[in-house]
């Protein structure tokens, strides 16, 4: 998996709320496809779910917090989903997009109803200028 095959430079490379289907070492290569792509001073924004996310652990673990969800309260069964630590996710971007001017953390959590149930959601979103 990686980005689509294009010419150019982008402003901004926005990643929200999808990474989490990633395997761990396809979401490092798209990251480096981002470093390519992404012109200097241009912003990139990701969101992802931390280990404190009410998915986290709810499944058979396929790799190094990632796990194929048995849960079915809200609608995720059989999907692989990955968790990061903000700190690793942070270590991951540095590592392939280098570090991030003016970076930002923000931790969210919230909650929200599915199947009759409270589900406590807990993301970390990471963004900055190249």
């Amino acid at each position: 998996m990686g980005m689509p095959v294009v010419d150019g430079l982008f402003d901004a490379i926005i990643l929200p709320s999808f990474n989490y289907y990633v395997p761990r070492e396809s979401l490092k290569r798209l990251l480096s496809d981002c470093n390519r792509l992404l012109c200097d001073g241009g912003l990139f924004f990701i969101r992802s779910r931390t280990c404190r996310d009410y998915r986290f652990g709810r499944g058979r673990e396929v790799e190094h917090n990632g796990f194929i969800l048995e849960c079915t309260e809200t609608g995720e069964k059989d999907m692989l989903n990955v968790f990061y630590e903000p700190d690793e996710l942070t270590k991951i971007i540095y590592d392939t997009l280098g570090v991030l001017s003016d970076c930002k953390k923000l931790h969210v959590r919230y909650e929200n109803l599915q199947n009759g149930l409270i589900i406590a959601n807990d993301d970390v979103i990471i963004w900055g200028r190249r």
